[in-house]
């Protein structure tokens, strides 16, 4: 035995179709009031609203203007985009959050003290650079006296 329950999809397809016989409803009873006040044909109804200066300028003998080709303007094509798909198993790009820089004013002793511990810190590698490259050329004396005490004591 088969056993019909309710599901999402069941119910918002009566939902929706019920809400277009409202909708149909609510058109076709405005249409019917709007009837009932005017008696008159459609015809009177758009004479009424129409002025009569722009009937007798639409019917006067004057020669219609031609249509220049160029004052048309061609209709551009929408372009389809495909939407790409992302495999599953790659992350999401991350996402970029612009701050308001119009908003925020920078602190001038905050920037003063960020450009004193900079300062601080190139010395310190200088003088670190220096000490390494004056090892190095201890060393390098030390390997060149070697080299020449042994050569010495060859000869």
């Amino acid at each position: 035995a088969i056993t019909h329950g309710f599901n999402l999809r069941n119910v918002a397809v009566w939902i929706t179709s019920a809400a277009a016989v409202a909708l149909l409803v609510f058109a076709a009873s405005t249409q019917l009031d709007n009837n009932k006040m005017d008696n008159k044909p459609l015809a009177q109804q758009v004479i009424n609203k129409i002025s009569v200066d722009s009937i007798a300028d639409s019917i006067s003998a004057e020669r219609p203007q031609p249509i220049a080709v160029d004052s048309i303007k061609p209709q551009p094509v929408k372009q389809q985009r495909h939407k790409t798909v992302r495999p599953y198993w790659q992350p999401r790009p991350p996402k970029v959050y612009v701050a308001d820089a119009l908003d925020a004013k920078p602190d001038t002793t905050d920037i003063e003290e960020a450009v004193r511990q900079a300062d601080i810190l190139l010395q310190a590698i200088s003088v670190h650079q220096s000490a390494e490259i004056n090892q190095l050329e201890l060393q390098a004396l030390e390997v060149f006296e070697d080299d020449d005490s042994d050569n010495d004591m060859a000869q």
